[in-house]
């Protein structure tokens, strides 16, 4: 029941932010669009995932730094984190050397961050974001493929504005990105498992 409740108050939030930023109220859908990646971590909390509680509560980490400060490269880096929060999720094999593997990974980016401060953090995080997508298209449920398809289309319109600085693209970023967090917020342990064919 409140995780009905909070996820139809994040759906009436959705349009609101869409509306603020059509009508230049950058500020307020901020605002707006935070909260509904607050109410997707809520959402995860009440679940049974343990993992994706992990790279939700990361990702609110990243869109505060990437909404209200100008630590993006930062907040990229710390997503690169939560791409391999997902891709450890996603991995078959969970052995301690494995685990191992991932924790040296998750501080690539941040050496990339404080030494080269440039390009090679957004080229890791699009690596391994897009690895991702290609292991859930192949054998995973049809709410997880749709959730990263959003979250690519969603990066992809990033990487468009941050080229050609066109509008549209700044327009519809948080149009896949925000629905993308709510849907991974309520996968169950079964949709990260290899489909049974």
């Amino acid at each position: 029941m409140i995780k009905k409740a909070i996820l139809l108050f994040a759906c009436i939030l959705y349009p609101a932010h869409i509306l603020m930023d059509l009508t230049g109220n950058f500020q307020i859908a901020n605002y707006i669009k935070f909260s509904v990646i607050i109410c997707a971590f809520i959402i995860s909390l009440l679940g049974e995932i343990k993992l994706v509680k992990v790279a939700l509560f990361l990702t609110l980490l990243c869109d505060f730094f990437l909404l209200f400060t100008d630590h993006t490269l930062f907040g990229v880096s710390l997503f690169s984190v939560v791409q391999l929060v997902y891709s450890y999720l996603l991995s078959s094999k969970k052995s301690k050397a494995t685990r191992y593997c991932y924790l040296i990974l998750a501080a690539l980016p941040f050496m990339y961050f404080y030494i080269f401060r440039g390009p090679l953090v957004y080229i890791f995080y699009a690596s391994i974001l897009f690895s991702n997508l290609v292991i859930i298209i192949k054998n995973r449920q049809f709410k997880l493929i749709f959730a990263f398809c959003l979250f690519a289309l969603c990066d992809l319109n990033v990487a468009a504005y941050n080229l050609t600085h066109n509008l549209f693209s700044l327009n519809i970023i948080w149009v896949f990105y925000t629905p993308s967090q709510l849907l991974i917020s309520l996968s169950c342990p079964k949709e990260w498992q290899p489909r049974k064919i």
